[in-house]
């Protein structure tokens, strides 16, 4: 099964390309893992006390390019993520109420035919979007900006479904990949085919690859399924905002002071969702070792440009909340991003802050192609290679509203004992069908229920890094997007962390800052949710 659905690489010989635009491959996971506490502070990039499952991504993209030690994303959850990563622009240019689910509050009309793709290919690239595109796919046609596609809301890991058009080896139309087809597999090897079918022709590309790993239920490939390297950790490490106490979180907001306290079936599933998220990322570092590897035997590399980054972080137990994102707190926030090409120094850092709003316009840029949308993000292309900026922002934005409990329940459960890898399974242990939760699609389970967020988790959060200045400031708001624009002019919840002494967000400070302080803050925080296009910071 293995060799039918594992990555192929170009066995042509090497080409030169006459093209003078560079190319782009972009490379975006679900979730990033990250769990010590150096990591998450600092490198974004999924390591524990030097062991990885992604070796090849680090020796490919991050010691030959350059990592960005601030990222942050603007939205941590997926289809609002992916939305104003596409289109440059900031959530509250984008929301809207009364949506679907799966919408989580975006109006998609201001998404579907207004990404970069289409910018890229106005340039004359060819582009493509391979893999997840939003969870609010569009019904009956394709977006504009996109030569090739083959894209869903994330579908299953085993047998996964696709709307596709002019994608290499697929027919147009509905797609089913075979039932026992890895969708990593079927992403990237879709994505090496795109690549060898254009660089071939001396076109400049546009490959947005978007893998469903490692998103819930997180089931690596069967070749992966009982790999655990030597070096690697049995289990995430426990930081101090884990099983916090009642009283310890009773000053935080949302949902966080009434979570339960983490059980000991609790942990055993946070413990096996840890160890299969690092072995669903080993199919990643693959995928991504087939796109270098494609593009250097066509002699592409020195003009090519790829960038590796994430729609969100995750939570595995902090302040109690089971698993899954949606927190202003940086370990849903923080985002690895690593980009090498043409006039980035290899093995460098870049302490700028940005955002995934920052994207567009920065790969715009690098490439030369222009603004046609008027985006809302900023191009890091300078302080990406290396140049000064005395201008750049000190802080981010992040954004969010309240989606749906999301509850992790982790006893009562029925979910099937066979069924990896005929079919995704919610378990932690994929061939006993232990440690599972739900609810979930194959039943799951019912009982001991960690909800993942409530009516309160809308919110406005500041992110500042400013010399001696590192903190998080956020307000919330009760209520829901879905019946009227939420504006936090009548705030039901501060959080102020000093999060250079206290990374893991344990103490809530407001109460006791200056009051001045405070006030600055604010202000600073309402500018951001006021800002639209070159009035960003």
């Amino acid at each position: 099964m293995r060799a039918l659905y594992a990555f192929f690489a170009s066995a042509l010989a090497s080409t030169c390309s006459s093209s003078k635009q560079p190319n782009v491959v972009y490379i975006v996971t679900p979730a990033r893992v990250t769990d010590d506490q150096d990591q998450m502070l600092g490198s974004s990039f999924p390591t524990v006390g030097g062991a990885t499952p992604l070796p090849k991504t680090k020796r490919l993209l991050v010691d030959e390019g350059a990592t960005f030690t601030n990222a942050f994303i603007h939205v941590p959850i997926c289809n609002p993520s992916r939305s104003t990563t596409l289109t440059g622009r900031y959530f509250h240019n984008l929301r809207t109420t009364n949506t679907s689910w799966a919408a989580m509050h975006v109006n998609m009309d201001a998404v579907h035919n207004r990404s970069f793709g289409l910018v890229f290919q106005r340039a004359g690239y060819a582009t493509a979007l391979l893999g997840k595109y939003v969870n609010a796919m569009p019904e009956g046609y394709v977006p504009q900006g996109w030569s090739a596609y083959l894209a869903n809301g994330g579908g299953d890991y085993f047998g996964p479904e696709f709307v596709a058009r002019n994608a290499p080896g697929i027919p147009d139309g509905a797609y089913a990949a075979p039932k026992d087809a890895y969708t990593v597999s079927v992403v990237g090897n879709a994505s090496v085919a795109f690549l060898e079918r254009h660089l071939s022709k001396s076109e400049p590309v546009l490959l947005y690859c978007a893998p469903k790993a490692v998103h819930e239920p997180f089931n690596p490939p069967p070749w992966y399924a009982d790999h655990w390297d030597p070096s690697w950790p049995a289990k995430p490490v426990r930081g101090p905002a884990w099983n916090a106490t009642f009283d310890a979180r009773r000053r935080h907001a949302a949902n966080v002071p009434t979570q339960p306290m983490i059980t000991a079936a609790a942990a055993e599933v946070v413990d096996g969702v840890y160890r299969n998220r690092w072995r669903s990322l080993m199919a990643v570092d693959d995928l991504v070792e087939a796109l270098v590897t494609t593009v250097d035997a066509r002699g592409a590399t020195d003009r090519t440009y790829f960038v590796f980054t994430s729609d969100h972080g995750f939570q595995l137990g902090q302040l109690n909340m089971l698993m899954d994102k949606r927190h202003v707190y940086d370990w849903d926030t923080r985002v690895p991003l690593v980009i090498k090409g043409p006039g980035v120094g290899r093995g460098t850092t870049v302490g700028a802050l940005v955002t995934n709003v920052d994207l567009a316009p920065t790969l715009a840029e690098l490439c030369g192609v222009g603004r046609a949308f008027d985006w809302d993000g900023r191009s890091v292309a300078g302080p990406l290679k290396g140049e000064a900026d005395e201008t750049w922002r000190t802080s981010v934005l992040v954004e969010y509203y309240f989606n749906d409990a999301n509850d992790k329940c982790v006893a009562d459960c029925a979910a099937p004992k066979t069924a990896y890898p005929g079919a995704d399974v919610w378990c932690g242990d994929l061939e006993e069908g232990d440690a599972c939760w739900g609810p979930a699609p194959n039943g799951g389970c019912v009982g001991a229920c960690y909800p993942t967020e409530n009516a309160g988790n809308n919110f406005l959060g500041l992110r500042k890094i400013d010399g001696g200045v590192d903190l998080l400031y956020a307000k919330y708001e009760n209520g829901t997007q879905t019946a009227a624009n939420l504006t936090f002019r009548s705030p039901t919840a501060r959080e102020l962390f000093d999060t250079a002494a206290d990374p893991w967000c344990t103490v809530n400070t407001y109460a006791s800052a200056d009051g001045g302080a405070r006030a600055a803050l604010d202000a600073e925080l309402d500018a951001w949710f006021r800002c639209a296009g070159a009035a960003c910071p």
